[in-house]
């Protein structure tokens, strides 16, 4: 490498390396700072550029220390040195691309490990500089990479997937789709046709033995169960939506007892875990965000196959406990580090996003909302506004239609879709879908132009006092 490359590899490998080792992808980027990866001039570039511009934000940083800067260009207004480097951020970056482009072209079919790493990384570099959608452009580039190698992603109707030979592989072939899902679950429950045939929860699961196995196998173990259960959650949720008359498969439900009796397993896997003395800071870290994520399970797959929605309300005091959790997360300063953000960020922002969407106790909601607003500026990489507004338009409509002694009945519960066109095409709208649908099967929706905080509304509507705007996005 020229002094430049090893100037960003080291930085990589120093900086960026430990702080991504704090979300449970550990083991993923010691492999890359290995060397055996970097053999491949895509990941070689990728891991370049990703050097580059974390030292460009570095230097970017003004003296106060301060950390509420989003975007590149913010840090850029500090000074010609960290222009520099992100200059040479870009460049990396556009070769890393291009010769992705090329591998995926003409793709040897058994080995997409290196097309695949490259993407992650790619991906990990949008998020950095705030730009999800690109990001996620590039997740749906890289996933049909996935079809025919990894039992994750395939076809319903194709033939049982056969699993990457490279170990590696399969350690990080799950990392992309838990991207993927967590941020499209967070925003939006629509669920394109062609990316649902694509998923699928049967398969075999690995269990790691707390007394010999290292906390890198664990973390795998765990993204990939993981992975799978928020696919699982996701289908059973929009199935749901789109058959509202039909009852739901025996198949679903199989899966769903599968899920619940190895989430009970893990249980014992995690407490075990906790009580071991020698785990490095890093790895810490990493378990408290599985037990966060283990409760978020819990709760998901209990309820996700119940049409009415009902179960939730069983599940106040774990709601309640998952929020405390990811406030502990959340102002952990050593939790919060970028780039551990990028992925942190998406690991708190879902439980807290799936506490207001599905738990309709109206206290709890909003404690919800006030921990969302907790999370810093700095780790979330798109508009947590924009989210924020589609999910309490939801909110509103419960509320207007809770009844007097609490409670929000069926008919009452609404789910935020997506954001889009009204239907004149002249003003930007949330859209929502009610959870039952008109005596004669006909599915209801509502569209809400959300352009005012909408918290004051639907505090007055629930007779609440409280103040629930004590920080701000």
């Amino acid at each position: 490498m020229v002094t430049e490359h090893g100037v960003y590899f080291d930085y990589f490998r120093h900086q960026v390396t430990n702080n991504l080792a704090g979300f449970y992808t550990t083991n993923i980027w010691s492999h890359l700072v290995g060397g055996e990866c970097l053999q491949e001039d895509c990941i070689q570039h990728s891991v370049l550029a990703i050097g580059a511009l974390m030292r460009s934000m570095s230097e970017g940083l003004p003296s106060s220390g301060e950390e509420d800067h989003n975007t590149v260009s913010q840090m850029l207004a500090f000074g010609k040195v960290a222009e520099q480097h992100h200059r040479a951020a870009l460049r990396h970056y556009g070769k890393a691309l291009n010769l992705l482009r090329q591998r995926i072209q003409c793709m040897v079919r058994s080995t997409p490990g290196a097309a695949v790493t490259t993407t992650l990384l790619l991906v990990v570099f949008e998020l950095l500089q705030g730009r999800p959608d690109t990001a996620h452009s590039l997740v749906s580039l890289a996933i049909p990479l996935l079809e025919g190698r990894s039992p994750l992603f395939q076809s319903k109707h194709a033939p049982p997937a056969k699993s990457d030979p490279d170990p590696a592989f399969r350690d990080m072939e799950w990392v992309l789709p838990t991207i993927s899902n967590m941020h499209r679950l967070s925003h939006s429950l629509r669920f394109p046709h062609e990316t649902i045939n694509f998923c699928t929860t049967e398969t075999n699961f690995d269990f790691p033995d707390p007394g010999c196995d290292s906390m890198s196998k664990l973390f795998t173990c765990w993204g990939r169960f993981f992975t799978l259960s928020i696919i699982f959650f996701r289908q059973s949720i929009w199935y749901e939506l789109e058959h509202m008359s039909a009852d739901v498969p025996p198949s679903i439900a199989l899966q769903q007892e599968m899920l619940l009796s190895h989430l009970q397993r893990w249980k014992h896997i995690l407490a075990d875990c906790a009580k071991r003395l020698q785990v490095e800071a890093a790895g810490k870290s990493a378990l408290r965000i599985v037990q966060v994520h283990w409760l978020l399970l819990e709760i998901m797959i209990s309820c996700c196959l119940d049409r009415a929605q009902l179960m939730f309300d069983r599940f106040e005091e774990e709601f309640s406990r998952l929020i405390a959790l990811c406030v502990d997360l959340i102002q952990d300063p050593s939790c919060c580090r970028r780039p551990t953000s990028v992925l942190l960020g998406e690991g708190l922002i879902l439980p807290l996003s799936i506490t207001i969407r599905f738990c309709r106790n109206h206290n709890i909601r909003m404690r919800a909302i006030e921990a969302m607003n907790l999370i810093p500026g700095s780790i979330v990489a798109w508009d947590l506004r924009d989210m924020l507004d589609g999910l309490l338009g939801a909110v509103l409509l419960e509320e207007l239609g809770r009844l007097s002694n609490g409670f929000v009945p069926p008919e009452s519960r609404w789910v935020w879709l997506e954001g889009g066109q009204s239907k004149g095409g002249d003003q930007f709208v949330k859209v929502y879908q009610r959870l039952m649908p008109k005596e004669k099967g006909e599915i209801v929706f509502k569209e809400l132009r959300v352009d005012t905080d909408l918290l004051p509304e639907i505090c007055a509507v629930a007779g609440c006092t409280g103040d629930h705007s004590r920080a701000e996005v």
